[in-house]
């Protein structure tokens, strides 16, 4: 019997390759620089498998019934960017920049908590898609990009806008919907170490982390839904992150 790889699991799988694969075009790229981080992704992604078996196979039973949890909250990584791809920004953080994101998060945490509790994940959306503007902008006001911060935050802000509408399909989802989208608020900081040593390697030109995840539609579903709210927008085909 073949066994079934879930869209989380593949997910990860394909993030391992694609990792694996690119390393030493950026450790020739930075003079070293990259190895670390490399390395550091690969073995998160590795450790991160077994969490990713227990979503995908939490989720089966609502896929077989046409409820997209898990299988839709992940998008292709077919359309990252080629390795050669230079970062717009080469800047690097300050410790007072990276204070500033690290609070804008903690506040979004601390505010998603009770959120989640009382089952309000659209409240869990908007406040993801008020710190991804934050900072959106604070890239672009500080010339340093903080592309791991930008997935989690993406990735968070899909599940939370998902889950409205799974719940909305079939209110048994709410538990999976919430352990999906609570872990995610509890790794959301982490993302700001990866940043910071992908940051030198941008200063020498290359975009190490910047090609090699996923772009995730987050705040186009979102505005999208603000604009037409009765409109549906989760994809069923069953996309990738």
């Amino acid at each position: 019997m073949t066994k079934q790889v879930g869209h989380f699991e593949l997910h990860l799988i394909e993030a391992i390759a694609i990792n694996s694969e690119r390393q030493a075009y950026y450790r020739q790229q930075t003079q070293g620089k990259s190895k670390w981080l490399s390395w550091l992704l690969i073995w998160s992604e590795r450790m991160t498998l077994a969490l990713a078996r227990y979503f995908d196979k939490s989720a089966r039973p609502f896929n077989e019934r046409g409820i997209a949890v898990v299988e839709a909250d992940f998008v292709s990584m077919a359309d990252i960017k080629p390795v050669e791809t230079a970062p717009i920004y080469q800047g690097i953080a300050t410790a007072a920049q990276r204070k500033q994101v690290l609070m804008w998060l903690k506040q979004l945490q601390k505010q998603a908590k009770p959120a989640l509790k009382q089952g309000n994940y659209q409240q869990v959306a908007d406040l993801t898609a008020q710190v991804l503007q934050q900072l959106h902008d604070y890239e672009q006001q500080t010339a340093c990009h903080y592309a791991m911060t930008i997935h989690l935050l993406e990735s968070l802000g899909f599940a939370a806008l998902h889950a409205v509408q799974y719940i909305e399909q079939d209110a048994q989802v709410e538990s999976l919907c919430r352990r999906l989208v609570a872990i995610q608020v509890l790794l959301l900081t982490g993302g700001i170490f990866y940043d910071r040593l992908a940051q030198p390697c941008h200063a020498q030109g290359a975009g190490i982390l910047l090609n090699d995840v996923p772009v995730i539609p987050f705040l186009p579903e979102y505005h999208a839904l603000k604009s037409h709210p009765s409109t549906p927008v989760v994809d069923h085909s069953g996309l990738l992150n």
